[in-house]
């Protein structure tokens, strides 16, 4: 049976992904307040990238960008946003720890990354590929800033 959802249906919901991602972090922020400022930093920054998905949702829309829409499959996004508001009601738990936190962070951002959700898309023009590399080189550093973290408070 054929799929019926577009591109652009994938890339909302990819954008939904990541605002949920920002929504977790900023949770991490009121519960962790002895790093809020990196988990409030981050939660901006995955706003952010949720903007960027839209604009390359737009892009598709005017032909100016192929995104095959079965790159990816709706009810794998869905289950990861789910996953991830989960995370949101667990980040309210008195037992969760700053490392806990951490440790689920890393694990979102290094499952981004593993997805390769650039390397789906294919466009000729330099401005959309410059927001793929941004898109690439922010989950990377956010991944980054979280283990380093990670290893300042676990050593």
């Amino acid at each position: 049976m054929a799929s019926l959802e577009t591109s652009s249906d994938i890339l909302e919901l990819l954008a939904v992904n990541e605002e949920t991602i920002g929504r977790l972090y900023a949770a991490y922020a009121d519960r962790f307040p002895e790093v809020r400022a990196l988990w409030s930093s981050l939660a901006a920054e995955e706003k952010l990238h949720a903007e960027w998905v839209r604009t390359l949702k737009q892009k598709c829309q005017e032909d100016s960008l192929f995104f095959p829409p079965d790159r990816f499959k709706s009810a794998a996004i869905r289950i990861f946003t789910d996953y991830v508001a989960n995370e949101i009601s667990t980040a309210a738990k008195i037992r969760l720890t700053s490392i806990n936190a951490l440790s689920t962070a890393v694990d979102i951002e290094e499952s981004l990354i593993e997805r390769q959700f650039l390397a789906a898309l294919e466009t000729d023009s330099v401005e959309l590929q410059h927001l793929f590399n941004n898109l690439e080189t922010a989950t990377r550093q956010h991944a980054q800033k979280l283990r380093d973290t990670w290893n300042q408070q676990h050593p």
